[in-house]
């Protein structure tokens, strides 16, 4: 996700087709590895809740499933339908070699540039807060 943060909304408007067909591309990538993360972090869930003894942990239990259910069951869905079609609209201007991107196209591009790198943003935090979490877990 490291490409995302570096690129530059200002850029966007410069960049061609093909450079803006890569980066959806990678969005779906990302897409992909974050629903594997989610999976993994729901085992970690699932081998470790037994442990919780505080009424404390129990809602950071519940917070951390109702984040992986939201996640896995609606936000990343609705992610990688919109980065799906905007890759494939892509795709095929690709096929008929335009000369340029019209602004509209480009204004979509950037507003799921910005979804999509606020959602990684979030998701780091809750990473940190969910690793930090388990440990305390392991740890009693």
């Amino acid at each position: 996700m490291d490409q995302i943060a570096l690129e530059n909304i200002d850029f966007l408007a410069e960049r061609s087709i093909e450079d803006l067909h890569y980066s959806s591309r990678q969005w779906l990538f990302n897409i992909e590895f974050w629903r594997q993360e989610l999976a993994f972090f729901q085992t970690l869930l699932d081998q470790n809740a037994d442990k919780a003894n505080s009424v404390d942990q129990k809602k950071q239990i519940d917070h951390f499933q109702h984040l992986i259910t939201y996640y896995q069951g609606e936000l990343l869905d609705e992610y990688h339908q919109k980065a799906r079609r905007h890759e494939k609209s892509m795709r095929a201007m690709l096929d008929g070699k335009p000369s340029n991107v019209d602004n509209a196209f480009r204004e979509k591009h950037n507003i799921l540039f910005d979804q999509i790198v606020s959602f990684d943003n979030q998701f780091k935090q809750h990473k940190l807060d969910f690793y930090e979490f388990i440990a305390t877990l392991l740890k009693s």
